[in-house]
């Protein structure tokens, strides 16, 4: 009778796992910003609605008051209500401007308070 020549492996015991790598510790801490960075951007988002909102109610007001000038009878009408859609256009801006102020403001008030860099189109 011959004699196999087989090695046999033998198993080391299982050994402690190892510590959570610099890598994963890494990974949350991506993941925890990632949704710090979420939540701006959330808000970001709404604001942005919120202003498209405006500027879409804004435009359609202007398209009204181009029909109403083009359909004025007199030149003193026309300018009348020039005069009137003057100052019509001067709120709107300042709706608009306040509104952008506003939404800045919290952004920035948001990102300070997740320690978050703010990148915005706004400045």
């Amino acid at each position: 009778m011959s004699v196999s020549s087989e090695k046999r492996h033998v198993e080391s015991p299982k050994a402690k796992p190892a510590p959570i790598s610099a890598k994963v510790k890494d990974k949350k801490k991506n993941s925890k910003k990632a949704d710090r960075e979420q939540g701006l951007n959330s808000l970001k988002a709404k604001h942005r609605n919120e202003m498209l909102n405006i500027l879409d109610k804004e435009e359609e007001k202007e398209s009204q008051r181009e029909k109403m000038v083009a359909e004025a009878n007199t030149e003193e009408e026309k300018l009348k209500l020039e005069e009137k859609f003057g100052i019509e256009r001067a709120k709107a801006c300042e709706l608009i401007d306040k509104t952008g102020m506003k939404h800045r403001k919290a952004e920035q008030a948001l990102a300070n308070k997740l320690g978050v860099l703010l990148t915005s189109n706004y400045f």
